[in-house]
C-alpha cells in the first residue's frame, strides 16, 4: 500500500501513514493527496490497472487482508485524495 504511495504518485505529494488498534481491530491507514483512483471497485480486481502495472498489487493484498485474516480493505478515493484502509482482526499475543 505505501510502495503505491511512492510509485504512482508525484514526487513531493503529501502523504500520511496511520495505525491504530481499537475494538478488537488493528486498522493500517495510507492517506494521500495525488491524483486519485478513478474506479477504486475496479484498482481491486486482478489484473485491472490504469497506472501500467500487472494490477495484481491491489488485488493481493485484498485476498491477503480478506481471505486469509478476516479483515477488510477499502479505498475511498476522489482527485486530491485517496485513503486506503486495512483493518484486521486483533490477535492475542501468546507466549512460547
Amino acid at each position: 500500500m505505501l510502495g503505491n504511495v511512492f510509485r504512482y504518485t508525484p514526487q513531493g505529494t503529501a502523504f500520511e501513514v496511520g495505525i491504530s488498534r481499537r475494538d478488537g481491530w488493528v486498522a493500517v491507514r495510507v492517506d494521500d493527496a495525488g491524483s486519485g483512483i478513478p474506479d477504486p471497485e475496479r484498482a481491486m480486481r486482478r489484473g485491472e490497472s490504469n497506472q501500467g502495472s500487472t494490477g495484481l498489487g491491489l488485488d493481493i493484498a485484498q485476498r491477503i487482508v480478506t481471505e486469509h485474516h478476516g479483515g477488510t480493505i477499502t479505498i475511498n478515493s476522489h482527485p486530491g485524495e485517496t485513503t486506503l484502509q486495512v483493518r484486521l482482526p486483533r490477535q492475542p499475543v501468546t507466549a512460547d
